[in-house]
């Protein structure tokens, strides 16, 4: 699945709804969820709920088999029940927030610039180097469900690949041992 994932151009995520018969809000006839808002003399003041929220709350941010897909895709698309969020290694944005480009985007392709501050919903860092970040990833992961148990590895195996093809590898990955060690 990492290849799939690095190789697409958009990965499109549902965050809204409860199953896979749920219609993408904003897309046909599905509404999104009403936002507060207030005017104050020429300007719109509006609540955007905080999107990391959302995806975690979501059937997306529950199932162990979606975990790679946020993780190792270059770009996401994700559409919530309030708004639609894109999120890439340089920069994110939602729907409901203007602001100009290079206010979301940096040319080092470090982290997003501190003069808008828009949540986050993925990594911005993707996998990391270290072995603690592999650590990381794994527990995240171990926290959410799968249908099957017998999918634990299976379901893992792409974020596993894809540290193993780093170019200063903090581990020698094995899938079919079903273990890691620091390589000394």
């Amino acid at each position: 699945m990492d290849t799939i994932y690095r190789h697409s151009e958009l990965t499109i995520m549902e965050a809204a709804g409860d199953g896979p018969h749920h219609v993408l809000p904003g897309i046909s006839a599905t509404l999104r969820e009403t936002q507060p808002s207030v005017k104050i003399g020429s300007s719109n003041l509006v609540y955007t709920p905080y999107v990391r929220n959302e995806i975690e709350h979501s059937k997306l941010g529950s199932r162990g088999w979606t975990y790679q897909e946020g993780l190792l895709s270059q770009k996401n698309l994700v559409f919530t029940d309030n708004q639609t969020h894109f999120q890439c290694n340089a920069m994110h944005c939602l729907e409901n927030i203007y602001a100009p480009l290079e206010s979301l985007h940096t040319s080092k392709i470090v982290r997003m610039r501190d003069k808008v501050e828009i949540s986050r919903a993925f990594h911005l860092h993707g996998l990391g180097r270290k072995l603690e970040d592999l650590e990381d990833q794994l527990r995240e992961y171990l926290g959410r469900s799968l249908t099957f148990e017998s999918d634990i590895l299976d379901a893992f195996k792409g974020v596993l690949a894809a540290f193993e093809r780093k170019p200063s590898k903090p581990v020698k990955v094995s899938a079919e041992s079903q273990s890691y060690a620091p390589i000394h």
